[in-house]
């Protein structure tokens, strides 16, 4: 079976692969924040520099990290720029 994710690529050319995000619905906003998905404390700290000004520390505790791969307790937002340069991808899944 084949899953979207999402690619982040930063201007560096660094990548991170969320297999969980949001498409915006409200479209006042999707012009402006098009993406978002959820992040742990361990992938906050591993991508935070890579991912400079797009973290809101107010997650749900409820979510798991959006970061491919792995499956702790979220307690971050990451809203994605329009201008950010994220591709939609298929993976397949192991189901």
């Amino acid at each position: 079976m084949m899953y979207k994710n999402l690619l982040f690529t930063s201007p560096k050319g660094k990548t991170i692969l969320f297999d969980d995000f949001v498409e915006e619905y409200d479209e006042e906003f999707k012009k402006d924040r098009p993406y978002w998905a959820e992040m742990c404390p361990h992938c906050h700290r591993k991508y935070r520099g890579i991912l400079r000004g797009r973290f809101d520390g107010n997650g749900s505790a409820q979510a798991t990290c959006s970061v491919n791969g792995c499956n702790n307790e979220a307690t971050y937002y990451v809203d994605f720029l329009a201008t950010d340069n994220l591709k939609i991808v298929e993976v397949e899944g192991n189901d």
